[in-house]
């Protein structure tokens, strides 16, 4: 039991590697890696200085920040589209419910940390690159009323960015 504890996980070290690039990292506990987390999953999150957790939503699953270090701001839109941002410190949390589309935009000067749990094992997640990917220009046109010539030089990825650097 003291090898292996089942209670005990160092996440920002032993955590499963999700992102890891000029933004920032996203690193996981789950079944997988931490059997003892039955019906949830947890994420440590570093967003180096401007970097931005894509917009994006959970179907599935709710969402607890807890800001470990820095200062970020976290926007939230609800299904009835009221909006509300709030800029956290150490020691605050956020609570997105499931489905409210969010992002994380880290204000500090330098890197900021979060811990991050879902009330899903498995959450889904679907990214404003992700999503915009998938509609060709006709449909983006047709969406925002506008020539689907002003799409053209946007980018369409296959899949969300997760993290993006500023």
């Amino acid at each position: 039991m003291a090898n292996n504890p089942t209670h005990k996980l160092k996440l920002k070290a032993e955590g499963s590697v999700l992102v890891d690039d000029k933004g920032g990292v996203v690193k996981y506990a789950d079944v997988n890696n931490f059997p003892i987390l039955k019906d949830m999953t947890m994420f440590y999150a570093k967003l180096e200085k401007g970097g931005l957790r894509e917009p994006h939503w959970h179907p599935n699953a709710s969402e607890l920040d807890y800001v470990v270090k820095g200062k970020v701001r976290i926007g939230i839109l609800s299904g009835d589209m009221s909006r509300e941002t709030v800029d956290l410190e150490p020691g605050d949390i956020c609570y997105i419910p499931r489905g409210y589309f969010h992002y994380i935009l880290n204000l500090a000067d330098g890197e900021s940390e979060l811990a991050i749990a879902f009330s899903d094992p498995n959450p889904e997640d679907i990214g404003l690159t992700g999503a915009v990917g998938f509609l060709d220009n006709d449909l983006l046109g047709l969406s925002f009323n506008t020539s689907p010539d002003v799409f053209k030089d946007v980018p369409k990825p296959d899949g969300n960015l997760i993290i993006t650097p500023r």
